[in-house]
């Protein structure tokens, strides 16, 4: 995964290191590709988001 794409999909690099958990300079430390352990993270945030806003309310 793409560091670019992974910072497209929250919108910042604040907001994702905030989802992660992590600081804004260790995302901007990845370079281009995501670490491995990281991405697997983040593939997780989105899935968890994506079935919670599919439940209706």
């Amino acid at each position: 995964m793409k560091t670019v794409d992974a910072v497209s999909k929250f919108g910042s690099k604040s907001r994702l290191a905030k989802a992660l958990n992590i600081s804004k300079s260790s995302v901007t430390q990845w370079g281009d590709e995501v670490p491995e352990l990281r991405r697997y993270q983040i593939e997780d945030i989105i899935m968890k988001q994506s079935s919670d806003s599919g439940k209706a309310a």
